[in-house]
């Protein structure tokens, strides 16, 4: 059985988030999922210690993807927000949305190693749709 490294460092997670755009508002969303090629949201809150390993796996895999992958979080504890999230729907956190040319692609609930996320966003992107 292979071994799974899990991220539990001092980093917090205020430093994690600040390597990817920070989406404060619906039009900010919209704006980053209209982005031609795949888009990752991180939709995460500040009181769940598995966002910090999700948000480090992301910041480690954004400069692999430099130019090719729109890396974004959500901070679902933002309270003009909540309605609109519910709609999505961000039920539990950590969650990633893959979203591939404004299209939503799909919603990943829990934690995941690194090798499978570099994996499925390189099969995003290279699926053509």
């Amino acid at each position: 059985m292979k071994s799974i490294t899990y991220y539990f460092s001092p980093i917090t997670y205020s430093e994690c988030k600040n390597m990817s755009k920070e989406i404060k508002s619906i039009k900010d969303f919209e704006g980053n999922t209209r982005f031609r090629g795949l888009t990752v949201i991180h939709f995460w809150a500040e009181w769940d210690v598995y966002d910090i390993t999700v948000g480090k796996i992301l910041s480690e895999l954004e400069p692999e993807f430099k130019d090719k992958v729109n890396f974004c979080s959500v901070d679902v504890d933002q309270e003009h927000l909540i309605e609109f999230l519910r709609e999505l729907p961000i039920i539990n956190v950590p969650t990633l949305g893959y979203y591939k040319n404004g299209k939503k692609n799909s919603l990943e609930i829990g934690l995941s190693k690194k090798e499978d996320l570099k994996k499925k966003i390189a099969i995003l992107l290279n699926n053509e749709e």
